[in-house]
């Protein structure tokens, strides 16, 4: 099967011919100009300068075509730098962008994690305050407690309070039973 060429390729075959055909006017030129110094033309070197004029204007008409198809091509050549420079330049923005992006997500990122630790914080320390707090009011009661005993202890443990002496009656007795029954 043939292969196509591709645009590239039909470019660079009509560079060299272009090339090819520039190199050959250039040639022809030079050789005319050596010929014209070198001395007084004769009569058959005149009416070939005269056939010759008809030629200098078709190189020179090729001459133009090389010039404007050189120009045309550093045209293009000019708007291709241009589009790649402003691809680049898009390519480098994006980037830029995407970097900055990334940062300002990772520094917010961050703030975000902060944030959560600092209300876990303050969570845990509402909850240990609160615990603290009846803990504290645990004791307090306890040591009301303990001071409501001794004072009904102190009462209690008069001699001369008659509950007193009944209460020893029946722990003494009590204790004898006890005994007796070992």
């Amino acid at each position: 099967m043939f292969k196509k060429k591709s645009q590239t390729e039909e470019n660079k075959s009509d560079k060299s011919k272009t090339q090819r055909k520039i190199l050959c006017c250039i040639k022809k030129l030079k050789f005319r100009v050596v010929k014209s110094t070198a001395a007084e033309p004769t009569t058959s070197e005149v009416e070939e300068e005269s056939e010759g004029s008809e030629v200098e204007e078709e190189d020179v008409d090729q001459l133009q075509l090389m010039i404007d198809y050189i120009n045309q091509d550093a045209c293009e050549k000019a708007d291709e730098i241009d589009t790649k420079t402003a691809e680049l330049f898009l390519t480098e923005k994006a980037k830029h962008f995407e970097e900055e992006y990334s940062k300002i997500y990772e520094y917010y990122d961050k703030m975000e994690t902060k944030y959560q630790a600092s209300i876990h914080r303050f969570a845990a320390n509402a909850i240990n305050k609160g615990r603290l707090f009846v803990l504290r009011a645990r004791a307090n009661y306890v040591v009301e407690i303990i001071d409501e005993a001794r004072g009904t202890l102190d009462t209690i443990a008069n001699p001369q309070n008659q509950k007193y002496i009944e209460t020893m009656k029946l722990l003494i007795l009590e204790g004898l039973l006890m005994f007796d029954g070992f």
